[in-house]
């Protein structure tokens, strides 16, 4: 593959929870990418240990890492709207401090960008690795604007496999200081929907997506239910079926039931996925 020459920027954030380990794997795993980031942008949300400073430090020149602190801790949200506000560059690659990139991935979303200058947001599928690092699941997305804006309320754009236009982003009003806990990226992403911005997924698992087990199984019902008043008003424009209403209604159900009768639910459901037909 020819290497796409063109500046781009990662946004990360980071907090005291992180363990030094993933942040070890995947500071390395961009300074492996085949086209590596002009600057990467790391707001460290609140104080932090001396043991991830000591990471930070060994990658900061590295990786031309520009560290932005804030004084206590904000949430992600406000995290990354101070770090967006700082990229230098218009294509802006999100990335966890959690997850690994697969060495490929910001050649294949750079040069996709580049190609399809009419596509704002472009994420890819990924595999998702338990804490220890072990594979148990694919995500798999559509890949088009129109079945990606229809299933928009199933959040078929997995957040740190992201790369977008800053300007588009900041144009729709960026990440939302009120949006409720961990719904960060689904909320900008339905209100992107809502305001046209062009989407798209490459089909290429470009991300090992780090995501413990037991919080695959199960979300509280405050987090379920604050999703449904999200998802709603996107089910109402752009899919509006009993079937995706019965489908916005499932994490509610899910938090209501016990946490083994919630896995085996899981494992069911994870099969009739709307997003894996596409």
């Amino acid at each position: 593959m020819k290497v796409v020459k063109e500046d781009f920027s990662v946004l990360m954030a980071l907090y005291n929870g992180e363990q030094e380990s993933y942040l070890q794997f995947a500071f390395s795993s961009l300074f492996e990418q085949t086209l590596k980031p002009t600057e990467v942008i790391l707001v460290i949300d609140g104080p932090i240990r001396s043991s991830l400073e000591d990471v930070i430090s060994y990658w900061k020149e590295k990786l031309h890492v520009n560290i932005i602190r804030l004084a206590e801790n904000k949430g992600l949200s406000v995290a990354l709207n101070v770090g967006l506000s700082s990229c230098t560059n218009d294509l802006v690659a999100r990335m966890d401090t959690d997850d690994i990139c697969k060495p490929t991935r910001f050649e294949s979303q750079v040069s996709f960008m580049n190609r399809n200058v009419d596509v704002d947001i472009c994420g890819t599928f990924c595999t998702v690795i338990s804490e220890s690092g072990v594979e148990y699941d694919k995500l798999q997305v559509p890949c088009d604007d129109d079945t990606i804006k229809k299933l928009i309320w199933t959040c078929p754009i997995v957040h740190p496999t992201v790369i977008f236009r800053k300007e588009s982003i900041i144009k729709i009003g960026s990440y939302s200081k009120n949006v409720p806990r961990r719904q960060d990226d689904y909320e900008l992403w339905i209100r992107a929907a809502m305001q046209n911005l062009t989407f798209a997924n490459i089909p290429k698992y470009l991300l090992e997506y780090r995501l413990a087990m037991e919080k695959k199984t199960k979300n509280s019902l405050d987090v379920a239910f604050n999703r449904f008043a999200i998802g709603l008003p996107a089910v109402i424009r752009f899919d509006l079926r009993v079937l995706s209403l019965v489908g916005l209604m499932y994490p509610i159900v899910r938090a209501c039931l016990p946490v083994k009768l919630s896995h085996y639910l899981q494992k069911i459901v994870r099969k009739i996925d709307p997003r894996k037909k596409y």
